[in-house]
């Protein structure tokens, strides 16, 4: 029947070949929940997936997007963001407040299934009351501060799920993130929860400002985005499965390094090692902006003269989230450039 099903006709990059998607705009074991910037600041990402757990929700896939007030104005429906006040005054927020958080931190997109067939029902549950000091215990927003910052969104039904998430990723991703939350479980570990968990732009400590720490940071976010354009090429799958895996190494040795200059020199030997083989991935993909970010990449580990970053910042309109200040470290690295030549016949005492 018209306006009952989704027809679906994508490419699917890593085989090369187009893939027919029959999607039903009213299946109800499927609903999203977006974790505001807020809610990701405080760290309360893995302690929001257990929550999901204990309502019988599975969480299949996970996505870093950046938020903006005219996407989220549309998602609402409104362009007023009122929270509902039984019993007295509606609170009324600016927009103002809300851009300045989406400035800070990505939101965090979770994709979960249950199969029961009330995943909006269950999902709502789950998210809890409007205001976090009235939401009960066992519930997302419980962990909020306040009602503007009160840590989730979620759709009230299947129809809005499929709008809003091609709202807020684009109809063609959207389509993509739904047919890798029906995948084989066993590649979760390259779109779900925990590849976020491993992904997100750190606020402090030194691995914030290290450029090999962003720089692996960023790589597994392009691995995760790489897996989700070729879900249905099991061999690509399982390179993505093995360079995701030397990225989660390369970012404990480099969290164990002491100095700026043995985490550059470790990063250079690993991307000689790896970094090469993951750009020609990219290349046999036939995706020229993610080949050229993560060619970017691998440059600015061995740039010898002033570089100006651009390739990898393109990304950022292709679904790659990047910080304001991981941007601010891959400039940082490309005007710090270093003639190793020239450092040699230099003392470091006279420094």
């Amino acid at each position: 029947m018209a306006g009952v099903q989704l027809l679906c006709l994508i490419r699917c990059d890593g085989a090369g070949e187009e893939m027919i998607a029959m999607l039903d705009e009213r299946d109800d074991t499927w609903t999203y929940m977006l974790v505001t910037p807020e809610a990701v600041i405080s760290g309360a990402l893995n302690e929001i997936g257990g929550v999901l757990e204990r309502h019988t929700l599975e969480i299949r896939v996970a996505r870093l997007i950046e938020l903006n007030s005219s996407t989220m104005r549309q998602v609402y429906g409104s362009g007023v963001f009122v929270i509902r006040n039984p019993g007295g005054r509606d609170l009324d927020f600016p927009w103002t407040m809300h851009e300045s958080m989406y400035s800070l931190a990505p939101a965090c997109l979770l994709i979960a299934r249950n199969n029961s067939g009330q995943a909006c029902r269950s999902m709502l549950q789950c998210k809890g009351y409007v205001r976090p000091e009235l939401a009960l215990g066992d519930s997302v927003r419980h962990l909020g501060e306040n009602p503007a910052f009160n840590f989730a969104h979620c759709p009230d039904d299947p129809q809005s799920a499929v709008r809003e998430l091609g709202l807020l990723v684009g109809e063609s991703e959207s389509i993509r993130l739904r047919l890798c939350a029906e995948f084989d479980a066993d590649f979760d570990i390259l779109w779900g929860l925990q590849q976020v968990l491993e992904s997100e732009p750190s606020n402090s400590g030194r691995e914030a400002v290290s450029f090999p720490m962003v720089a692996n940071r960023i790589r597994l976010r392009i691995v995760h985005l790489m897996a989700v354009r070729a879900v249905r090429d099991a061999a690509l799958m399982g390179q993505f499965r093995i360079a995701r895996s030397r990225l989660v190494e390369q970012q404990r040795t480099l969290a164990n390094l002491p100095s700026a200059r043995e985490k550059l020199a470790d990063a250079q030997r690993f991307e000689r090692q790896v970094g090469s083989g993951l750009l020609k991935i990219s290349k046999s993909m036939n995706d020229a902006s993610i080949a050229d970010a993560l060619e970017e990449i691998s440059m600015l580990h061995f740039v010898r003269d002033e570089y100006e970053i651009g390739r990898i910042l393109k990304m950022s309109n292709k679904g790659l989230y990047i910080s304001n200040l991981e941007r601010l470290i891959l400039e940082s690295q490309g005007h710090s450039f270093r003639r190793n030549t020239d450092l040699g016949k230099i003392g470091y005492e006279s420094w």
